[in-house]
């Protein structure tokens, strides 16, 4: 695992500096892909971060792995978007479906989780009006 770690960090290292060398210091702080020039310097500098402090703390940083999956759907978006790529474009269909469909399928899981208590409560209610005329109370 830690040596994933360290091919993450050195990869995403090598991924920014040759941005900065194609780029510029100009273009890679003011073009317009800085919003995401300025992700993966934050992504690096908790890589970083985690690479130095994890192993003689023993935290696992959980803001980076949210981090990391945000940079691999950026690069599958990019992937998508790239002309003959038909199976990333597929697949960021099926991502965008997904992540819409999220909010429908909290609705729906709220709607089951309402009708399932009213029927446990109804199905309790006449197990224990059951027990009781069982037991000859009234």
């Amino acid at each position: 695992c830690d040596v994933v770690q360290v091919l993450f960090f050195a990869w995403l290292l090598i991924e920014v500096l040759v941005s900065i060398c194609a780029d510029g210091w100009s273009r890679f702080l003011a073009g317009p892909a800085w919003p995401w020039h300025a992700f993966d310097v934050a992504v690096l500098v908790l890589a970083g971060l985690e690479l130095v402090l994890a192993p003689g703390a023993g935290w696992r940083a959980s803001a980076l792995k949210i981090l990391r999956v945000a940079r691999a759907g950026r690069v599958v978006g990019a992937l998508g978007r790239a002309t003959g790529a038909r199976f990333f474009r597929d697949f960021q269909k099926i991502a965008t479906s997904v992540a819409f469909g999220l909010t429908t399928l909290l609705w729906a899981c709220l709607g089951m989780f309402i009708v399932m208590y009213l029927f446990s409560i109804a199905l309790l209610q006449g197990v224990a009006r059951h027990v009781s005329e069982v037991a000859g109370e009234p």
